[in-house]
């Protein structure tokens, strides 16, 4: 009776630890599994561009909503007859970006004076209008932003009729006066907006482009 006992126990301590070993087994692959699951959705997330938040806003987002107030009346007595505008000014009052007729133009207005001890001294002409090479589709409407810590990288954000939106670095053409497009970028986009990126003590601004559907794509990363 006294071995059969033992070897009862034996068993029951052999199941035990088995058991302990398939619930251990069982746990630690769950934590492998969720890790897992974890690292991919972050990843998923950074190639997205943009943070939760933004997209919270976007997701409802149909159509942009044009601001009138951009669009000055520049020419003629009879309304009917009268030129119409798009016009939009930088944060510094330095430059402007116009849409008249189909084309883009960049301005120096420097209306705050700000010019040279942002840029330094360049060739550029106040009030002269500098035409925007490379646009390939009918500008509807203008933005402009910064990318970076400081105001020193300014660009102009171009929405086109077909839904893309092309971009002009404006410290690229500040010296030589030419100011080129880049090739499209995005698909269907109908909302552009100038942010601020808040990280720990730094601020960092961009431009976030959404689409019809939602994504957003952060400027910076696009080019």
């Amino acid at each position: 009776m006294t071995r059969k006992s033992y070897e009862n126990k034996f068993k029951k301590y052999i199941f035990i630890l088995v058991l302990l070993i398939i619930i251990s087994l069982i746990a630690v692959t769950s934590i492998i599994i969720y890790y897992i699951q974890k690292n991919f959705n972050n990843k998923n997330n950074k190639t997205s561009l943009v943070e939760n938040e933004v997209l919270n806003v976007t997701e409802s987002y149909n159509y942009t909503e044009f601001d009138q107030n951009k669009i000055i009346l520049v020419a003629g007595e009879n309304e009917k007859k009268a030129n119409y505008q798009i016009k939009e000014q930088d944060a510094l009052g330095i430059f402007s970006a116009v849409i008249s007729q189909e084309k883009v133009y960049i301005i120096k207005e420097d209306i705050t004076g700000k010019f040279k001890s942002v840029y330094g001294t360049s060739g550029l002409q106040n009030e002269k209008e500098y035409e925007v090479s490379g646009i390939n589709s009918k500008p509807i409407d203008i933005k402009i932003g910064y990318i970076g810590t400081d105001y020193t990288n300014p660009i102009v954000t171009i929405l086109n009729d077909n839904g893309s939106v092309q971009i002009v670095n404006l410290k690229e053409g500040i010296n030589s006066g030419n100011f080129v497009a880049s090739n499209n970028m995005g698909k269907n986009i109908v909302r552009i907006d100038n942010v601020v990126n808040k990280t720990n003590e730094t601020s960092e601004m961009s431009i976030i482009i959404t689409s019809q559907d939602g994504t957003a794509y952060d400027i910076k990363d696009l080019i």
